[in-house]
């Protein structure tokens, strides 16, 4: 197939799908044929003796501090080295005995059992006509000889397939009247086990409760205990060493803080150790880290070539690189080894990334904005194109991205391909997820990818009980942040945006009052309360003028929502922030309410609001909690975002108003480019300035708030140094 054929292949696919509704998945219950995989009852490499004891601690249960001899070795050990014993010695998954300590005994979540409970713990060799007083069934008796018989048995059904005694895979069985058809060993085995269908469903539920994993592949999770944060891949939990770690790879405003006990239902999973695209050195090799994979470069001289510091190079040793996949080789001819977006400029702008020599079609744009933010776009055309290998492959939304089609209230989280319907609202709060983190996309992009398994309520750890006291946003992660670029002022922070990963700062946990920054915080309120941009409001003198910066309205004047907005903004007048509150209906001191709420809600605990202008002492903040804040409004709320970074604003209202910008500043000089500012001045706070810029020399965004400049006449020159230093960094 040529590469004009597979474009051309590309649009019908894309166009074909408009005709045909999204489909619904069905809505889960009890399956008597599926209780769980075969892989699942087989799958004894994930927990250690660690995890499960951590997991019998979590259930407070008696197990947990229990300690008996095993048979096998006649050493003495506790529950949880028993159990992991019989499942390494028999190759059975240990939640399938733990999950068989409870269906039969309750003994997971006992913390009081009784002798008998521990005698017959796994249920193995009675029955409904065995008396436990028979010598056949005695041999049996003993916590220990339980759970090595019941691990024992797993094993050999599947070594023996055949035997008599033994239910079948896809062959009918009548289980107490009910036809069940197992649809994998592991489901007939149970039912050998286990020959009752109540039985095999208590199986089902308690596995579903504790070891059904209602996080999909690519879900970020953070102890509730701890500041500590795992990926969830592969069917384990992979911990991040650092946190430039954690940025390079993901996005920690999608990280769920969740209680301990969901953790120990995961195994451990390799640590992710390096920072994503970092430079490895092994003795006289040097790879690119490329996620799980590992690029050699073909020399020492192609790693010079393509422009890598020296600085960045990262010493490691063989162990440190054997868990990784090895790539294709880097060489002198490959452009960008990290990947380039090429926009097609005469085939509708469509995205596509290329990467090792190949152009791969992206779904759509979102997947680029969300996904790959920090590679650069090129404008090319279809020649350009043509001179590429071209993929079949689209690239959709990776693992844990979370998606909506655009006019239906389904969220969908993405997982190997397919988009997981939650079953309902309730589902995706109880789990911690946030709205405001969901990517909304075309009907077209939901319909090519294809339905997967409902997350369901029924499976969920429930978190509206949890104090989620720790943030996911990278700037409340920061410690011990220096000054690295040696600042004069009292208080400042930078950060990347929009992760919030701190890069330099001082004092940034001080409370300092912060000025005009409030009207920010009034804008974006006044938004989310509804605010019209398209009507008006007439100007009541006795009702919004105010004392300090000002603008001269006449009484009676009539005003453009949208020209309060800018206005209040670019010129930081305080009677046209009062005039804002009052467009929405609320008095000054409901505003106050609804903000400081707001900050509730965002986690900025050091920051207070007492008016609506900014003009109180009482206004109080801090650099880390105002990163967060700036980065909140300006990445949800574009609109502000392009308000505050435009130079002026022209409006009508009984004569002709030319707003320029308080901040003086260039806002496109050789080295940034100034997307959005806001300045603000008292006796109290002195100067202050949020600045997002953008780096000429690398496109990447940072975020700057200096706070307590006392250098009036000169209150940018510092912030401005500031940002031409992490520009050119």
């Amino acid at each position: 197939m040529t590469s004009s054929q597979k474009i051309l292949g590309f649009l019908i696919i894309y166009s074909v799908l408009l005709v045909f509704p999204l489909s619904a998945s069905a809505l889960s219950a009890f399956d008597p044929h599926f209780i769980i995989s075969d892989s699942q009852m087989r799958n004894n490499s994930n927990w250690s003796e660690n995890d499960i004891q951590s997991f019998l601690q979590s259930k407070g249960s008696y197990l947990s501090k229990y300690s008996t001899v095993d048979v096998v070795d006649d050493k003495s050990k506790t529950a949880a080295g028993i159990i992991h014993s019989a499942a390494e010695r028999y190759d059975i998954d240990p939640k399938v005995l733990l999950v068989t300590l409870q269906k039969e005994q309750s003994l997971i979540d006992d913390a009081d059992p009784t002798s008998t409970q521990l005698d017959w713990a796994t249920g193995y060799a009675v029955c409904d006509s065995c008396s436990t007083s028979d010598p056949k069934v005695l041999k049996h008796k003993g916590f220990a000889t339980q759970v090595d018989d019941a691990a024992y048995t797993f094993d050999w059904y599947y070594k023996n397939k055949n035997a008599g005694n033994i239910k079948q895979m896809g062959v009918a069985n009548s289980i107490d009247g009910t036809t069940v058809i197992p649809k994998t060993w592991a489901t007939a085995f149970l039912y050998t086990y286990t020959p009752h269908l109540h039985g095999n469903e208590n199986f089902w539920k308690i596995w579903q409760k504790w070891f059904s994993q209602n996080y999909p592949e690519g879900t970020l999770l953070k102890s509730a205990s701890s500041s500590q944060i795992w990926l969830i891949q592969n069917g384990v939990k992979r911990k991040f060493d650092s946190l430039s770690a954690l940025i390079t790879r993901a996005d920690p405003k999608l990280i769920i803080t969740v209680p301990d006990t969901v953790l120990t239902a995961y195994g451990d999973g390799a640590d992710i150790k390096l920072p994503n695209y970092s430079i490895l050195k092994q003795n006289s090799n040097y790879y690119l880290l490329d996620y799980d994979t590992i690029r050699p470069f073909a020399s020492y001289d192609v790693v010079k070539k393509l422009g890598y510091n020296p600085q960045e190079i990262v010493e490691v040793s063989a162990t440190d690189i054997s868990g990784y996949t090895t790539g294709k080789t880097i060489t002198a001819e490959e452009y960008a080894p990290q990947g380039v977006i090429y926009k097609i400029s005469d085939f509708s702008n469509q995205l596509y990334l290329v990467k090792n020599g190949v152009a791969s079609p992206f779904l759509n744009e979102y997947v680029a904005k969300a996904n790959y933010k920090d590679l650069t776009i090129e404008t090319k055309t279809m020649a350009d194109l043509k001179k590429m290998q071209i993929s079949d492959q689209l690239i959709n939304f990776k693992d844990g991205s979370l998606i909506k089609v655009a006019g239906s209230d389904d969220v969908y989280a993405i997982e190997s391909g397919l988009k997981r319907k939650f079953e309902s609202e309730k589902t995706f709060l109880v789990l911690g997820y946030s709205l405001s983190n969901v990517i909304t996309v075309d009907r077209v992009s939901a319909l090519m990818t294809p339905d997967g398994d409902l997350i369901y309520g029924d499976q969920a750890v429930d978190l509206s009980n949890l104090n989620l006291n720790s943030s996911s946003f990278a700037g409340d992660l920061a410690v011990n942040v220096k000054d690295l670029f040696g600042s004069k002022l009292p208080a400042y922070i930078v950060a990347d945006y929009p992760s919030g990963q701190v890069i330099s700062g001082k004092n940034i946990d001080t409370s300092r009052s912060i000025a005009s920054f409030v009207k920010v915080l009034v804008a974006n309120e006044v938004l989310a309360q509804g605010l019209d941009l398209n009507k008006t409001t007439v100007y009541e003198t006795a009702k919004y003028n105010d004392d300090g910066y000002t603008i001269s309205i006449a009484n009676g004047a009539i005003l453009k929502n949208k020209d309060i907005l800018n206005a209040m903004l670019i010129g930081s007048y305080n009677n046209l922030s009062n005039a804002t509150v009052g467009a929405v209906g609320l008095t000054n001191a409901q505003m106050v309410v609804k903000i400081n709420a707001r900050l509730k809600d965002w986690g900025a605990d050091k920051t207070k609001i007492t008016d609506t202008s900014g003009l109180d002492a009482g206004n109080v903040s801090t650099a880390r909690d105002l990163l967060k804040i700036f980065t909140y409004i300006t990445d949800q709320n574009t609109s502000l975002r392009t308000i505050m970074g435009k130079k002026r604003h022209d409006f009508y209202a009984g004569k002709q108003f030319s707003i320029v910008h308080t901040n003086s500043m260039s806002f496109d000089n050789v080295d940034y480019k100034v997307i959005a500012t806001k300045t603000g001045f008292t006796d109290e706070a002195q100067s202050v300035l949020y600045l997002l810029i953008q780096s000429k020399k690398t496109n990447k965004w940072y975020s700057i708030v200096t706070l307590g400049d006392p250098n009036y006449a000169n209150r940018f020159v510092e912030s401005a140094q500031i940002a031409k230093w992490i520009a050119n960094k």
